[in-house]
Order: C-alpha cells, then sequence, then structure tokens
C-alpha cells in the first residue's frame, strides 16, 4: 500500500514539475519574441521591460554594448538606418534551460534584405541570435544576446 501511495505523488509531482518546465519555456518564447517584434517595429522603448540593467549587446560586426542604455542606443541607431523596414523572421528557436532561474535561446532567423553601412545590400541573410536570458524578481529578462551571420552554404 505505501509502495502505491508512493508512486502516486510521485507522479503528481513529476506531472506537476513537467507543467511548470512547460511554462518556463513558454516564458521564454515570449520574452524572445517581444525582442524579435520591437526589432522589426524599430521601437525599444519597452526594452527596459525585458532587458537587464547589465544586459550585454554583441552585434553582428563583433561590436559590444555594456549595459542596457548603451545597448538601446546602438541597436535603435542600426534600425533606424541601415536596417530600417528590414524585417526578422525567425525559421527555428531552441530553448536550453541551464538551471531554475537561468537559460540559454539559440534563434535561426531570416533578415529580409537592407543595405549595410558600407552599401553592400543582402536580402534574405540568415543569422543565429544567441541569448542568455534570467529570472529575477520572477520574470524572465534578457542578460545577453549576440548575432552571428550565417555564411552563404
Amino acid at each position: 500500500m505505501k509502495t502505491v501511495v508512493l508512486m502516486i505523488i510521485s507522479g503528481i509531482i513529476s506531472v506537476n514539475a513537467s507543467a511548470q518546465h512547460d511554462t518556463e519555456l513558454q516564458s521564454i518564447r515570449k520574452l524572445i519574441g517581444s525582442f524579435i517584434n520591437d526589432l522589426n517595429r524599430g521601437d525599444f522603448s519597452s526594452l527596459p521591460d525585458y532587458c537587464t540593467k547589465e544586459w550585454i549587446h554583441i552585434n553582428s560586426y563583433g561590436g559590444v554594448n555594456y549595459g542596457r542604455d548603451e545597448g538601446v542606443q546602438e541597436i535603435f541607431q542600426t534600425y533606424k538606418t541601415n536596417l530600417k523596414d528590414a524585417k526578422i523572421a525567425i525559421d527555428k528557436m531552441t530553448v536550453r534551460m541551464i538551471s531554475q532561474d537561468a537559460a540559454i535561446v539559440t534563434v535561426i532567423h531570416k533578415i529580409d534584405s537592407y543595405t549595410d553601412t558600407r552599401a553592400i545590400k543582402y536580402s534574405n541573410q540568415q543569422q543565429v541570435k544567441t541569448f542568455v536570458v534570467v529570472k529575477q524578481a520572477e520574470k524572465w529578462l534578457l542578460a545577453l544576446d549576440q548575432s552571428t551571420v550565417v555564411a552563404p552554404q
């Protein structure tokens, strides 16, 4: 009888843990979606709502911005100039939990078309974005994002 009760309790705990894990993954995916949507709109006014103050942004050319205020300025400038009207479409998103309050997210996406600061035009360029997200005060936030251009095969 004790074995049956322990099995039932174990099953309930397992189901609750799985549901909690799914909820966390969904929250993280929503966070990344918010960031991509803001990139597509060129509006970063809500960035403070989902980025840590210490957020690190690494662009696809290797430039690094430390802190949310500096990162916002660089992204705003980029998306108001050479990436103006360019749209990002997510092809694939993978979330890997590192701990209960940290995860790494890998996003493969395409940017439809844009001209960079060197006047080189790109169409359907594929990139990989890597994000580190952390949970602070029961809320998932971006702590780092990094972009890499995928070389054409």
